[in-house]
Order: C-alpha cells, then structure tokens, then sequence
C-alpha cells in the first residue's frame, strides 16, 4: 500500500461498536486488528458474538433513539469510549448526543441533520436535484391521487421505496415493492400508507447486477477524502431488488462519473465520516446514477478492510483528532463472495445458461469471504453450522425444506 497501517498507542481508548451481523464483524475486525479493545452487544444467534475481538459490552445499550442512547451512555461503566454506529438510527443517535456525552463518547461522523437527509429518500432527492447529480426520478407521493392520475405506462417505470428504509426493511423484510401495474400501485400504496409509511415513488433503471457499482471510503473532520474503494456488483439476490451477493475491486478510475457526483455531494453536505455509496450505470445513456448513500459502515466493509481501506480505523483515529493516513491505492481484480447468499444467487444463473462455471469456481475458491478468516475462525463455524444443512436441502432435489 501507499502508507503504512495507523498503529495504535498501547493505552488504547476501546471502540463501542454498534451494530449486528456482517457489519459488526468486520468492524471489530478492523478494530482488533489494530489492538484496539472493542465492546460490543450482539443477539444470541449472531456470528460475530464468537469472533475473538468481540467483548460484550456490560451494560444495557439502546439505539432505536437518542434519547435512549443517551440515557444508557450516561450510565456507563466506561470512562470513554469511541462509538462506531453501523445503522442509520444509531448514527442518528450517536449524532444527536449531548455535549457532555459527546466528550466522553467520541465520533467522527456527520451532524444529525445530515444523517437525516441521507436516510430520508425524498430529501435525499431533492438534494441531488439542487445540485444536478444524475439519479433515478423520484416523485413524492402526497396522496392517493398521485398514482390515480398516472397512466399505466408511468406506473411501469417506477417502485414504491420508502422514505425510511431501515424501519421498512425490518418490519417487512424487504428493501422495496416492485410494481405490476397501476391497481397493483393502489392496493400496495393503500397497504403501506396505511400502515404509517412514508413513499416515494422512484424510476426503475433496468440492467443487470454488473450495472451497479459503489463507492466506499472515508471523509476526516477536515472535509478530506482520506480513502476511495470501488466495487462492483456480480450477482444480487434477489434478482430485482436484493442485495450483492457476489462483488469484485475494481479501479476508481473506472467509475469518474460517480467519483465526481460524490465528491459534490459530501462536500455540499459537509459530510464527516465513512460512507458507502451505491451507483448504477444506466444502460440507456451509460452514466451512473447515484441511488443511496449510507453514512456508515456496510454489509462488506471487511472487504474492503482486506484491500487495504480499513475505515474502521480511520474512524476511530479521526473520532480521537488524530491525523488519517491517506489511502490511494488497493488490489483490483479481487472477489467477494457471500457464500450464505450466492449460492442461490449463483445456482440461478446456472440453470439460465448465464454464468461460466469456470468463474464460479474462482470466485467461490479465491474471494474474501466476509465470515471467514484464518485468524479469527470462530464466527465461521458459527455460520458453517446453519450453511451446510442449507446447501444440503438446495442441492438434493426433493427433499423437505
């Protein structure tokens, strides 16, 4: 790499990290890397629990509000810590803290408002809007009326998305509502309006997995960008509106237009902290159209961590006001593959006659695998005990799932 990794002092302040599954995992495992101490709560059936840098945190820790947040950081029995958020809400939450806890309980990430305005899909597209950056087109539904009035050919080139996609997800289990036309709008708007959620409808830009890209990094408290990753999407499950399955590095300088759209936009904001950014590059006038941002660490941040970005560090050596090294340079060409989710993902485009099995193989047996890893192999076999009876039930036809 270009720089040297950031060595921690030996008295190291420890990371409170806040966040489950894949996310967690490959924080702690940025963090313990460095020989920084990282508290943690995790559920009892999460793999990260068995990593060996995981200590779990002794005390109550909520982070669906601020308010909560603040009461069980009051109560703490750490002196201080460096929080590291891994969800929309608990970067909200940390944002949002008192000064008082704010000193003991140190971040680098954006104000609330921002974080706010990147999680919020309909002002997130206003946004881009003021400052001209290529996204889908989104219309804000105010009312019923809105779909009524559309024709079923407008209807067709949209998705209902909704405007919070945390609380959705995990209330439905889904990123999005695919639409099969205007009274199958009407019946899932009725639904979800009903339901309390705000929507949006936002353009579908058809193409294939290999369309999306993203781009990950960090921003220190001076504004600079410290650290660029990019990546593109394999394979996604599911196909329409699921998530990456199967990755690989690619160089920035594949993706300019992307680049540069960011750099607007973090600098407009005033953006601090880890970001991770999601492009798709519209088969129709071939730019990349920016779709999400997420003010935190993601699903693959270990990925990167393996290329040599560890953002987990430079939070926490940001967070404590010390310089961030500069990264500019990491290995292209190198696989990522979510063996619990490509399996399926992959299967699929076997049977359809639109993956190489050639490169199933080197993916499968050459990529980073976000679980897995020689020096911490314990939330391997955690996830090993729930793959293989899964694979088992895929392969072998007939048998009862």
């Amino acid at each position: 790499m270009t720089t040297p990794p950031l060595q921690p002092p030996h008295d190291a302040v420890p990371a409170l990290v806040i966040g489950q599954g894949m996310t967690l995992l490959g924080v702690l495992r940025g963090l313990g890397e460095m020989s920084i101490p990282c508290y943690a709560t995790a559920a009892a059936g999460d793999s990260a629990r068995w990593s060996r840098w995981y200590r779990r945190y002794p005390g109550p820790l909520a982070w669906d509000s601020p308010d909560r947040l603040a009461e069980d950081l009051a109560r703490s029995p750490l002196d201080a810590a460096v929080l590291i958020p891994c969800s929309d809400s608990s970067a909200v939450a940390a944002a949002s803290l008192p000064d008082d806890l704010r000193i003991r309980f140190r971040t680098s990430c954006s104000s609330a408002e921002v974080q706010a305005v990147l999680a919020d899909k309909l002002r997130f597209a206003r946004v881009l809007q003021r400052l001209e950056i290529p996204h889908p087109e989104t219309l804000e539904i105010t009312s019923r009326s809105v779909i009524e009035d559309m024709s079923d050919e407008d209807v067709a080139r949209f998705f209902l998305k909704p405007q919070d996609s945390e609380s959705f997800s995990q209330r439905y289990g889904i990123k999005a509502c695919l639409l099969e036309g205007k009274e199958h709008a009407l019946h899932k708007h009725d639904w979800l309006d009903g339901d309390g959620q705000g929507l949006v409808l936002q353009e579908f830009i058809h193409g294939p997995a290999d369309c999306h890209f993203f781009v990950d990094g960090f921003v220190d408290r001076h504004g600079r960008v410290r650290a660029r990753f990019a990546r593109q999407r394999i394979r996604m499950h599911p196909v329409s509106l699921g998530n990456s399955t199967c990755l690989v590095s690619v160089p920035v300088s594949e993706v300019p237009d992307a680049c540069e759209s960011l750099d607007r936009l973090l600098a407009d904001l005033g953006f601090r902290g880890i970001f991770s950014a999601e492009f798709k590059r519209d088969p129709r006038d071939g730019v990349c159209k920016l779709l999400e941002v997420n003010a935190r660490p993601w699903w693959y941040v270990g990925f990167a961590r393996t290329c040599g970005i560890n953002v987990a560090s430079m939070a926490y050596q940001d967070a404590l006001d010390r310089d961030v090294p500069e990264v500019t340079d990491y290995p292209v060409g190198r696989w990522c593959v979510n063996q619990r989710t490509d399996l399926k993902a992959s299967l699929r485009e076997l049977r359809e006659g639109k993956l190489d099995g050639r490169k199933l193989i080197t993916a499968w047996s050459r990529g980073v695998k976000p679980v897995f890893a020689w020096n911490d192999p314990g939330p391997w076999a955690c996830e090993a005990a729930r793959l293989v009876p899964k694979a088992f039930h895929i392969l072998v036809p007939g048998r009862k799932r």
